[in-house]
C-alpha cells in the first residue's frame, strides 16, 4: 500500500467504518515521518492551504473529510488546484 501512495499528489482512503482507513493512513504517515516529511494532521481541507509549505515534504492528514454532509469534490479539486500551484510556483 505505501507504494502504491507514495507518488501520489493525494490519496483518499475510502471504507466502511472499521475496515481499517484510520490505522492504514497513520502507519502510512509514520513511515513518512521517518523519510523526512512533515506529517500535518488537520481538520478542515482548507487548512491545507494555510499550512502549505512548498520548501519542505508534508503530508495532510485528514481523518473523516467526508463527515456527515459528504465531500463537495468541485470545491476539494479547486483547493487542491491553488495548493498545487502554491507548490509548484
Amino acid at each position: 500500500m505505501f507504494n502504491k501512495v507514495v507518488d501520489k499528489p493525494y490519496v483518499t482512503f475510502v471504507g466502511v467504518p472499521g475496515s481499517g482507513k484510520s490505522v492504514t493512513v497513520r502507519h502510512i504517515a509514520l513511515k513518512l515521518q521517518e523519510e523526512g516529511y512533515d506529517i500535518l494532521p488537520i481538520k478542515d481541507i482548507s487548512d491545507i492551504e494555510n499550512h502549505c509549505n512548498p520548501d519542505i515534504p508534508q503530508v495532510f492528514v485528514i481523518d473523516d473529510v467526508v463527515g456527515v454532509l459528504g465531500l463537495d469534490m468541485s470545491e476539494f479539486n479547486k483547493l487542491f488546484s491553488r495548493a498545487y500551484d502554491k507548490i509548484y510556483e
